[in-house]
């Protein structure tokens, strides 16, 4: 019970720095070596060299893994004026990656009204 206790006090520092360094991690960081679509898996090498699965779900720097296809992987970000998505394609082992932003509409004044009076 005593080294349980001693490997856990160990281990937990290690898992939140690990989760901080992956959050700080930017898409320009990371270079995705392979991408298997069956397991819904990506294996990446990080800038200080450090090979990562991703899985749809998982937190890269500022987004969240959404899909994981033949020759894709598609990481969406939530920005103060919206959300982007970004496409890291792979073809031929060429990464190459796609920004698509989606600005986030303000409602006009007579939206504002109706919705005031909807109250």
């Amino acid at each position: 019970m005593k080294y349980l206790l001693i490997a856990l006090v160990l281990l937990i520092p290690t898992a939140i720095f690990a989760e901080e360094a992956q959050q700080s991690m930017t898409i320009n960081d990371i270079r995705v070596l392979k991408i298997s679509p069956q397991d819904q898996r990506a294996v990446i090498k990080t800038q200080d060299r450090e090979l990562k699965i991703l899985n749809v779900g998982d937190q890269v720097g500022n987004g969240t893994v959404t899909e994981i296809a033949v020759d894709r992987v598609v990481i969406e970000e939530k920005t103060d004026s919206g959300a982007v998505t970004i496409i890291i394609s792979l073809e031929n082992g060429k990464q190459t990656i796609q920004k698509i932003s989606k600005a986030v509409e303000e409602p006009t004044a007579s939206e504002s009204v109706k919705i005031e009076q909807g109250n």
